[in-house]
């Protein structure tokens, strides 16, 4: 497994030189910042507090206007449109001056909702604050419920191919090929503040109707191939061309296919779908790869440290670094990641930056394949239609994640048969499905760390069963349900997800159960069962989880701990209540229970 060391989350908001731009739901103007409204949906314990605001003066004028057009009583009018109360307004008005007065913000309510609730509107700096205030609120014991006004929206896309790509929708029984993008690309708002910058190390950049145009790259390849016109050396201009000592011009298209699976323009009519919308991308190019698709280490290590933000001698720093970076390449190895390699990618996550890397085609051992079998990258495998690993696609302890790699449709320029679009294949299309993934995360929470990304990516896979092929071999925690991971940060009071298993559920091999036997002298391991929940997957700075068990119908307090997962040895039956808390204020408790599958070595007689 790989090792990581978990770096504490920090907050950062880029704010370009302008007039005006929005930072994570702030308005920036000429350096002063104007608070953005946020909306709840509450349920007060005090019914009288709900009853007592169902009639707010707009609403009222419009019923006074019905009741004179239409002869009825005010009192009759009211009850038509369910806002009759015999409690004052003054009652609910008074609590949200008391609210404003205790949070020190703004608490204003828009309208009355229906099983008891309320819409309230309060003005709030950040997301992540409105989080913290969601929080506080359900903690104060005012209130029976507490969520976000989230926003939501039909997209529709007018191009030609977005039906093609069946894994933007959600996972059902009969696709299971669904990763749902079209939900996360509903569900992303950029709280950048700019765009966020995609660089795609591959074959470079080329022109096509579907792509956007070429904002910054830069060309690491140097060949003299006897094939080449004229040598090629290292220069400002990542194209994906060349010219042959024949006279014919080379050209490869790898890199344009990985840059329009990422941001393909969508509603132009045209093509395909990018899986983040183009307008809040810059693409970066970095040309690793010539026109043959071949390419060395060194020139990717270069290009690696240069969207990273590192010095490379010999070419101009980059004006700004990547925010995340895609790696559609590899090649095998037999000693593994060495030392250099592996420093050059852990100075790019150390600097904020987010690598996702393609497992490699060859159906074996990713440990065999580099950059996959590096640490502090996210190493991606490819999924057939079906859900299953695709039959190419590399596996093992290194694989993080999968995504949708067959036949997957994407751009050509093909300019023999000029073909624009095409279908392919390989765990390099499975690798930008990811990195614009992590776009979107980023985009709509940009204070998560390169760690925290990748372990809400694994939180959020969609799992398999232990005797698939994926079960066997190794596929991570398969492929990534774009929907849910939307959900994971707005959802922190509220944990809607938790597993409960046998520590050594899947222990059933004759070595495994030996290993058993011999444990099984020092502690109950028949007893053992490990429980995970919410959608984050790691340590989180600011949340922690309080622990309870069930004991004569009541929660129990156990203890606190940081990361949302545990492992008790207790009988299996025992319930588990879990509850999120952030800064003192805590969510509801959830209660973990139901049965698992013991391995086979603790339902023999010894083993009793």
């Amino acid at each position: 497994m790989k090792n990581y060391i978990v770096l504490p989350a920090i907050l950062m908001l880029s704010t370009p030189l302008m007039a005006s731009v929005t930072v994570d739901n702030m308005q920036v103007e000429s350096g002063k910042v104007k608070q953005k409204p946020f909306n709840l949906i509450v349920t007060f314990k005090d019914k009288n507090i709900h009853n007592s605001l169902l009639l707010d003066p707009k609403l009222e004028s419009v019923l006074k206007k019905e009741a004179q057009l239409s002869s009825m009583s005010l009192s009759s009018v009211k009850y038509k449109y369910n806002v009759s109360s015999a409690i004052d307004t003054a009652y609910g008005t008074a609590k949200m001056i008391s609210l404003s007065n205790d949070h020190n913000l703004k608490f204003s309510h828009q309208r009355s909702m229906a099983l008891g609730a309320d819409l309230i509107q309060v003005n709030t700096l950040s997301s992540l604050e409105a989080q913290q205030l969601v929080l506080k609120l359900l903690a104060s014991g005012d209130f029976e419920n507490v969520m976000i006004d989230t926003p939501v929206s039909k997209q529709n896309y007018n191009d030609p191919y977005f039906d093609k790509q069946i894994y933007f929708q959600p996972r059902t029984l009969t696709n299971h090929y669904g990763q749902d993008y079209v939900k996360m690309r509903e569900l992303t708002v950029n709280n950048l503040g700019r765009k966020i910058r995609i660089g795609v190390a591959d074959t470079g950049y080329f022109p096509h109707e579907d792509i956007g145009e070429l904002i910054e790259g830069y060309d690491f390849v140097t060949s003299e191939d006897a094939l080449l016109a004229e040598p090629e050396i290292r220069d400002n201009d990542p194209t994906d061309l060349a010219f042959l000592a024949d006279g014919t011009l080379c050209h490869d298209g790898h890199g344009l296919s990985v840059a329009g699976l990422i941001a393909a323009e969508s509603n132009n009519g045209v093509g395909v779908t990018g899986a983040v919308d183009s307008n809040n991308v810059e693409m970066v190019y970095s040309r690793v790869l010539d026109c043959f698709g071949n390419g060395n280490t060194s020139n990717t290590l270069d290009a690696v440290a240069w969207m990273s933000g590192e010095s490379v001698p010999g070419v101009p720093d980059i004006k700004q670094k990547v925010d995340v970076i895609n790696l559609s390449l590899g090649g095998s190895s037999a000693t593994g990641c060495d030392e250099y390699r592996q420093a050059i990618y852990s100075k790019a996550r150390e600097s904020g930056v987010v690598v996702v890397v393609a497992a490699g085609n060859s159906n074996t051992d990713a440990e065999t394949f580099l950059p996959a079998a590096c640490n502090d990258v996210i190493t991606v495998g490819a999924t057939e239609f079906d859900g299953s690993k695709a039959s190419f696609s590399n596996f093992g302890e290194h694989i993080d994640v999968m995504a949708a790699g067959s036949s997957v449709w994407m751009l050509s320029s093909d300019e023999f048969s000029e073909q624009l679009y095409f279908r392919g294949s390989g765990t390099s299309m499975a690798t930008p499905n990811i990195v614009a993934g992590v776009s979107n995360l980023l985009l709509t929470y940009n204070h998560l760390t390169p760690l925290q990304v990748e372990e809400m990516l694994i939180a959020n896979g969609q799992g398999y069963t232990h005797n698939s092929l994926c079960g066997q071999l190794g596929c991570g925690s398969g492929a990534v349900d774009m929907g849910n991971i939307m959900d994971a940060i707005p959802s922190l009071p509220t944990i809607n997800k938790y597993t409960k298993v046998h520590r050594y559920e899947d222990y059933n091999s004759e070595d495994k159960t030996q290993w058993l036997t011999q444990m099984d002298k020092f502690t109950n391991v028949c007893n053992t069962v490990k429980y995970t929940w919410g959608q984050l997957g790691g340590i989180t700075d600011n949340i922690t989880y309080k622990l309870y068990m069930l004991e004569n119908d009541k929660m129990v307090y156990k203890e606190t701990v940081n990361s949302p997962q545990k492992i008790y040895d207790q009988t299996l039956d025992i319930v588990v209540g879990v509850q999120a808390c952030s800064q003192g204020a805590c969510g509801n408790i959830v209660q973990m229970s139901g049965p698992v599958s013991k391995p086979n070595y603790c339902n023999t007689e010894s083993a009793i």
